[in-house]
C-alpha cells in the first residue's frame, strides 16, 4: 500500500464503521397493547391503532382464533390460513414492537407482532413462535416468519419465512397481504 492510498482507505474504513454503527443503533420500539386493544406508543401519524386478538379453545387448547389490525382508516383481518398457525394462548406471550424512523427504501414503517409458542421463557435469547410484520401505512401484512429454536437457551435460532401466497391462495391474499 502506498501513502497515496491511505486517505482513501481511511475514508472507506470510516464510512463502513459509521454505517455499521447506524445499523447496530437501530432498534424497534417496544409498544404496549392496552386491555381494549389500543396500541400505545405509536406516533400521531399512525394513531389511533388497535390490535384485536381473539382467543378460543381449539382442540382442547386456548389459541389465537382471530386477529384484526386497525391503523387509522385501514383495517386488516387475517384469515385462518395465518392465525391457524399461531399457538399462543396468553396475551402475555405476545410482544409488539415497531419502527417508523428508518429508511423506507429498505422496508416500510412497520409494526411487528411476535406470538410465542407455549413455554415462553423471558430468560431465553429467542423463543419459538411466529413474527408478523405489518405495514403501518396500510395495516397489511408484509411477511410472516416462524422462529425455530435449536437449543434450550434460545441462542441458536433461525427465522424462516412462511410462504403466505401459497398457503393462503384460497383466501384472497391481496385483501390482507402486501404485494411485493
Amino acid at each position: 500500500m502506498t501513502p497515496q492510498h491511505l486517505p482513501a482507505l481511511c475514508a472507506t474504513a470510516l464510512a463502513l464503521a459509521c454505517g455499521s454503527a447506524q445499523a447496530q443503533a437501530h432498534q424497534d420500539r417496544l409498544l404496549r397493547v392496552a386491555a381494549d386493544g389500543a396500541i400505545v406508543g405509536l406516533p400521531p401519524q399512525f394513531s389511533p391503532a388497535t390490535l384485536k386478538v381473539v382467543y378460543a379453545t381449539i382442540e382442547g387448547e386456548r389459541r389465537v382464533a382471530a386477529l384484526a389490525l386497525d391503523v387509522r382508516a385501514h383495517r386488516v383481518e387475517l384469515p385462518m390460513c395465518v392465525v391457524g398457525l399461531l399457538n399462543t394462548g396468553d396475551e402475555r406471550d405476545m410482544r409488539v414492537t415497531g419502527s417508523w424512523y428508518h429508511d423506507e427504501e429498505i422496508v416500510p414503517y412497520y409494526l411487528q407482532v411476535r406470538f410465542f409458542d407455549p413455554g415462553f421463557d423471558s430468560n431465553r435469547k429467542t423463543n419459538p413462535g411466529f413474527a408478523l410484520l405489518f405495514n403501518l401505512h396500510t395495516a397489511k401484512l408484509i411477511e410472516m416468519d416462524v422462529d425455530v429454536v435449536h437449543d434450550a437457551k434460545g441462542e441458536r435460532a433461525q427465522s424462516i419465512p412462511v410462504d403466505l401466497q401459497a398457503r393462503c391462495a384460497d383466501a384472497e391474499p391481496g385483501s390482507f397481504l402486501q404485494s411485493r
